[in-house]
């Protein structure tokens, strides 16, 4: 028995993918590639297990709780293009005016 104290199982992580990706898009780390913090994804880490804390305590379903996970996803990767698109006509409308 002693020597299997230090075997790692290979299927530990099964079923978080969806999570793990929501949390580091949350922490700032773009999908396209690009720079993040530790910070950040640690931040996008308490978010997450807050919400599924939460979500927990008032007796949620597990695929209910995936449902609010993935729409977490989808917000945090639309809004921020969503805000250039913004931004990007607002300019546009700027110099249209003068």
């Amino acid at each position: 028995m002693r020597r299997y104290a230090f075997v790692a199982l290979p299927n530990i992580a099964t079923g978080w993918d969806l999570e793990i990706i929501t949390l580091v898009v949350l922490g700032g780390v773009a999908i396209t590639g690009g720079r993040g913090t530790v910070f950040g994804v640690f931040i996008g880490s308490l978010v997450v297990g807050y919400l599924k804390f939460g979500m927990g305590l008032l007796k949620l379903s597990g695929t209910l709780m995936t449902i609010v996970i993935g729409s977490l996803l989808i917000c945090a990767v639309l809004l921020p293009r969503l805000l250039d698109l913004y931004k990007a006509n607002r300019k546009l409308k700027i110099q249209a005016q003068r």
